[in-house]
């Protein structure tokens, strides 16, 4: 039985993710994993002193995932829903947690006060999306879940062969039973050559039913907006990586423009 793993700080973000992630789980017949990490508040006296002892944070944080899991049933939810509360920086206690329930994924929802723009300053969720090594889909705050049957893997053919961890996306789109749509959106002259046809011949050895689409468009973000909507696309994959295509993608200013025009959630893979 796949694991959905799915953080959460008991937002109302957060919220809309856990309902997100459930009824994936329903659609998929996976099980969830709620997780909450919490740090013991301190006082701004004089002399510091924690506001509250370790055991009460735990038994708040459980009633909180008690909280939510009711919220799942309600909404019809009637898999598997385990827990797991952590104690320290919330990427430490997830890789902790990760390493003991081997998800098939993360779910986690956009926070902050400007969607993406937070999201890629440094919140909880980009952290994740930098350092764990399992897919992590991010949750647009207004998304709705429906069944994903096409899934766009945004390529970057300069370093195809190190940003396709084939795997985890054959892993994923088989538990979904999603056609993958390999799309490269050209923004200078960089179209496929002998070179990158040895790794494209390799993808759709993997990939026998796969689509593979080019285009010409000076903005990635915006020939990727395009794509999604023009072939029904359910889910949008990237691989992040320093100093090419994730980082020219998600340090634009387009970035912004992005999150607020797609309500199509995001997942992100590290080989």
């Amino acid at each position: 039985m796949s694991t959905i793993l799915v953080p959460t700080d008991f937002s109302e973000v957060a919220s809309n993710a856990a309902i997100y992630a459930a009824k994936m789980a329903s659609d998929i017949q996976a099980d969830i994993v709620l997780l909450h990490a919490y740090n013991i508040p301190i006082s701004l006296s004089e002399v510091p002193m924690p506001l509250l002892s370790d055991e009460e944070m735990r038994e708040a944080s459980h009633e909180g995932l008690e909280n939510v899991a009711a919220m799942l049933r309600k909404e019809g939810f009637q898999g598997a829903i385990r827990f797991e509360i952590g104690k320290g920086d919330f990427v430490s206690v997830l890789q902790e947690t990760i390493e003991t329930v081997q998800p098939l994924i993360v779910l986690m929802g956009i926070t902050g006060k400007s969607e993406f723009e937070t999201l890629l300053m440094g919140s909880n969720t980009f952290g994740a999306i930098r350092n764990l090594m399992v897919p992590v889909m991010v949750v647009p705050r207004e998304a709705s879940f429906r069944p994903v049957k096409r899934i766009a893997v945004a390529l970057d053919l300069k370093n195809m062969k190190e940003t396709i961890p084939a795997e985890q996306l054959l892993d994923m789109s088989g538990a979904m039973g999603a056609t993958v749509h390999f799309v490269h959106i050209d923004s200078g002259n960089d179209y496929p050559n002998s070179d990158t046809a040895i790794h494209l011949d390799a993808l759709k050895h993997a990939f026998p039913d796969a689509v593979c689409h080019f285009s010409d468009n000076l903005s990635l973000v915006d020939g990727l907006n395009n794509y999604v909507y023009e072939n029904g696309i359910d889910l949008l994959v990237m691989f992040p990586r320093k100093h090419n295509f994730f980082e020219l993608l998600f340090n634009s200013s387009s970035t912004r423009k992005m999150a607020l025009h797609t309500n199509v959630p995001l997942v992100t893979m590290h080989r």
